[in-house]
């Protein structure tokens, strides 16, 4: 039987006030969920001009957690969790 889908979030989707990708990021599941800086392109409104970097990767699981009404930690470790089973990585 096929994996289910897995949405993966970037900082531009998440960050913008769109209520739809809010509604979205709120909804699905947690383990199916992916998220990324979208580096080097469009850095979160904190940094903007500057180069986007995968450390800002943060303000994407922080503001899942706000969304998701959660701990920042739970979203890091099963966001990571994600990554980890989707692409065979070993840690």
């Amino acid at each position: 039987q096929p994996e289910p889908v897995v949405v993966d979030v970037a900082v531009p989707a998440v960050l913008q006030l769109d209520p739809d990708v809010h509604r979205v990021v709120e909804r699905m599941p947690l383990d199916r969920l992916l998220i990324e800086t979208d580096a080097p392109w469009l850095a979160p409104q904190a940094h903007r001009g500057d180069r986007n970097e995968p450390t800002y990767v943060r303000f994407v699981a922080e503001k899942v957690a706000e969304l998701r009404g959660m701990a920042f930690d739970e979203v890091a470790r099963q966001t990571t969790d994600n990554a980890i089973r989707l692409f065979g990585l070993t840690t």
